[in-house]
């Protein structure tokens, strides 16, 4: 899902940092640029790659050995956790206990 991303994107700015030369016949900028369009359209839509790339690595995070260091209290008022938000007293017992293994 990236890659075709990537690449309109790069012969974007290649257009772009030629002017109207890089839409002429005079460079490959133009064919390259929809090369790219039907390289998208043709990889399907990019939600769908997005998705399933977040639920293999939500899979994935379940066997951590991190994942039973406990939950983070939700902050309704924030859309994403930060570092700095605490992590609960169990999780950091749990997180001394693993620390003392070492």
């Amino acid at each position: 899902a990236h890659i075709p991303v990537t690449l309109q994107g790069v012969v974007d700015r290649c257009i772009q940092a030629n002017g109207a030369m890089g839409l002429s016949q005079d460079t490959p900028l133009f064919g390259a640029f929809a090369g790219a369009r039907f390289l998208r359209i043709a990889d399907g839509p990019d939600e769908v790659h997005l998705r399933t790339a977040a639920q293999i690595e939500l899979k994935r995070q379940r066997y951590s050995p991190l994942a039973g260091l406990g939950k983070y209290p939700v902050d309704r008022k924030a859309v994403f956790r930060r570092s700095t938000d605490p992590v609960s007293r169990e999780g950091q017992a749990r997180l001394r206990d693993i620390k003392s293994r070492l």
